[in-house]
């Protein structure tokens, strides 16, 4: 007799020991939890980009997608300094668009005990002018998500609809050094997922003002 247990961590807990102290046929199938639920492939549009094997780099996709952009840009960003990217912002604030960014305490120039993405603190360097200065000063809502250590969100959400993520940090380093992914999903569903995280992290956000 075989015995099927679908697992999540409730029963993970409850059951996995027992099953590996007998020697009964059981059949275990782990079924992770996700948070948001699930969504068919059929009513996503999903692409990537990857560096270093994309030619024509990942950068050129994002500013792309950035100038498509209609009506709002949400970005959460732990590195945040590609020159190509923040002037697209500036240029979509600039024609109207509602842009609004919330930063790792990284970009803060004045903070102190920065942490690096390898959770060890960063060498002190002295205030400059930063990404996070250079929006700032363009009008556009700029806030910094203080409380975790780190804040490790790299995510563009555009009308809505399109979700731009993963590995890639904002930087000229992911663009032209690093192994990175750029995912670009296309769902108003995926999009609200994402939007409902951002405003929770706006909500405990503090909002940046720059250096005198």
């Amino acid at each position: 007799m075989c015995i099927t247990i679908i697992s999540g961590a409730k029963y993970d807990m409850l059951f996995k020991p027992w099953i590996l102290s007998i020697g009964i046929c059981i059949a275990y199938i782990h079924q992770p939890i996700l948070a948001q639920g699930t969504l068919p492939t059929s009513q996503a549009t999903v692409s990537a980009c990857f560096r270093p094997n994309t030619e024509a780099g990942c950068v050129n996709d994002i500013v792309m997608a950035i100038n498509s952009a209609q009506k709002e840009i949400r970005v959460q960003a732990y590195g945040f300094t590609s020159p190509q990217i923040l002037a697209s912002l500036v240029k979509a604030k600039q024609r109207g668009i509602d842009v609004q960014v919330i930063l790792d305490k990284i970009n803060d120039p004045v903070v102190k005990n920065k942490i690096g993405e390898d959770g060890k603190p960063l060498p002190m360097k002295k205030s400059r002018y930063s990404g996070a200065t250079y929006i700032t000063n363009a009008n556009i809502p700029t806030f910094i998500d203080r409380k975790p250590r780190i804040a490790h969100n790299k995510l563009i959400i555009i009308d809505q609809h399109l979700v731009i993520g993963g590995s890639y940090n904002y930087t000229t380093s992911a663009e032209k050094s690093n192994a990175e992914n750029v995912t670009f999903i296309d769902s108003s569903e995926v999009a609200s997922w994402f939007l409902n995280n951002w405003q929770n992290r706006k909500l405990v956000s503090e909002v940046y003002t720059p250096s005198p």
